[in-house]
């Protein structure tokens, strides 16, 4: 007997919504209202433990031991459109669509500490509803910054034409960290929505509005304009509870009607993008600097790179790279000075393909004949592996775009192999790198850590901070860097305070190589001694 998923609605809590105005750009929008959602009790639909039983065994068991494929979602209804990322603590986090019926969908989500044992994936994922009636599942990111560090993402309700976002502080707490948010006012025609690994950042327009971009595209019509298929970046500030919108009126290159936006955040200041627009064919490239001009129109950084569709990118500090295809072939565009030249090559024969970079080595993945392929360069872009197939069931990955995604944390995918679409996952072999978390956090005369590389890689450059907030007279915020950790080595960290009465107090570490760790913890300062 067949299972059927219990449906309960989350209900729309209004916290706030605030009007503001300003002095705007021809091309850039600051919302009127922000209605944020948070999530009460129930609001989660359906875990795994709910129904383990009955819908481990949906699909043919068999299927399950055939190779190294990880079966992540096991909901009735078709699971599509995976999107992945790793967070802040080392856990694989992953989104995509659930689509009960023609009419009915859910977000689902899901992580694992330990990304190749199937059951944790499993255990862990829920499906939730945002108060919507068909809300699609877009993508996720971790978002590391000063004024928020977690994971933000977007998805979209075809059915009200609204935009959704949301923000995670901690996966492991989805019901007490979760937030979400719609932006007042339709936007029909949507086509997609990219939110990647960034660090939070503004820009020179306004300064005050502090946190991170997504691309989309959809019909924007306003300040005089009809425009479908547009371009648009959307920097959301969830602290100050408002957004800005950059969208592309196409005053120098010709992007829209575009099929595909993506883009790569190489710093607080750069952040590099690529359109694909779908009736010339040609994919353009632009670089907004933040505090020179973040408007991704008025950007001096820009140009049309050639022939190609479906554009995807990313970047390290020295190469930035973009996947499109070009007449049945996989092709990239890279660069290795911010866009002032441009190479060529070819990856492979494909219909769609999706990039990320780890430990310096570009890989893309991409479809050809219901397969996914897996192909990396370890030159920058300049020459590509031959391709390998990554699904083990031969001919069962749905070939469509952003029905999967690929990242150093791992490749997903959309797969037909049961009897309906789920998304199955395979690690992806980066060859050595560092892990780095902290340890034995203690009090006394101040607060102290370690830092410890459990990776099998140097961590370089290790950039740490420790911040107390409370009544803290001294020691509010301490950083320091560290040169290298070796594999198995460790450093101590330590701040001194001075202060009295409860304090919280977070700790942070990143590498140049990737890998970072976020530790909070809570005392009470006796003066100089803190009691934890």
């Amino acid at each position: 007997m067949k299972i059927t998923k219990a449906k309960y609605l989350m209900e729309a809590v209004i916290v706030a919504a605030i009007t503001l105005a300003f002095i705007m750009p021809s091309s850039a929008v600051l919302t009127n209202e922000n209605t944020t959602i948070k999530i009460p009790d129930g609001a989660i639909l359906q875990t795994i433990t709910d129904f383990k039983q009955d819908t481990l065994f949906k699909n043919n068991p068999q299927t399950l031991a055939a190779g190294d494929d990880l079966w992540v979602t096991p909901f009735y209804g078709d699971d599509y459109m995976p999107a992945i990322t790793v967070d802040g603590m080392n856990n694989v986090v992953m989104v995509w669509t659930n689509e009960e019926t023609f009419t009915t969908s859910y977000q689902g989500i899901t992580y694992s500490n330990n990304p190749e044992d199937e059951l944790t994936w499993q255990e862990n994922a829920v499906v939730m509803g945002w108060s919507m009636e068909n809300p699609v599942a877009w993508d996720i990111g971790f978002i590391n910054g000063d004024h928020f560090t977690g994971l933000g993402g977007c998805a979209y309700d075809y059915a009200e034409l609204s935009q959704i976002g949301f923000q995670i502080d901690d996966i492991t707490d989805l019901e007490n960290t979760l937030g979400a948010w719609t932006w007042s006012g339709e936007n029909d025609g949507f086509v997609s929505c990219e939110t990647v690994d960034q660090k939070t950042h503004n820009g020179n327009h306004y300064p005050d509005l502090f946190g991170w971009s997504d691309a989309m595209i959809y019909h924007f019509v306003g300040s005089g304009y009809d425009l479908p298929g547009c371009p648009v970046l959307f920097r959301t500030d969830p602290v100050g509870m408002s957004g800005l919108s950059y969208f592309d009126a196409q005053e120098n290159e010709d992007t829209a009607p575009a099929n595909a936006y993506d883009y790569y955040v190489k710093d607080t200041e750069t952040l590099h993008h690529v359109m694909s627009n779908e009736e010339t064919g040609k994919i353009i490239w632009k670089m907004t600097k933040q505090q020179e001009e973040a408007d991704i129109e008025y950007t001096p950084y820009q140009a049309t790179l050639g022939d190609g569709t479906y554009g995807q990118m990313a970047g390290n500090a020295n190469t930035v790279l973009i996947t499109c295809i070009d007449g049945g072939n996989v092709k990239a565009f890279y660069s290795t000075d911010d866009g002032s030249n441009w190479g060529t090559s070819t990856i492979g024969t494909g219909n769609f393909a999706n990039v990320c970079e780890a430990n310096g080595v570009f890989y893309c993945a991409y479809t050809n004949n219901n397969n996914l392929y897996l192909s990396s360069s370890d030159n920058g872009g300049a020459s590509w592996s031959t391709g390998i197939q990554v699904n083990d069931v031969d001919g069962t990955v749905v070939d469509q775009h952003k029905y999967f995604d690929i990242h150093a944390g791992g490749i997903a995918w959309t797969d037909d192999r049961g009897e309906d679409w789920d998304v199955y996952y395979q690690p992806l072999a980066t060859g050595p790198a560092p892990i780095l978390v902290i340890e034995d956090i203690g009090g006394g005369f101040g607060v102290k850590a370690t830092i410890k590389n459990i990776g099998d890689a140097d961590a370089t450059n290790v950039q740490w901070s420790i911040t107390a907030e409370g009544t803290v007279f001294v020691g509010g915020e301490k950083t320091g860097s560290i040169a290298s950790i070796a594999p198995g080595g460790s450093a101590a960290i330590s701040s001194f305070l001075l202060g009295f009465g409860d304090v919280s107090i977070d700790i942070e570490v990143e590498c140049d190589e990737g890998s970072g760790s976020r530790e909070s913890v809570s005392g009470k300062l006796l003066l100089f001694f803190l009691q934890m």
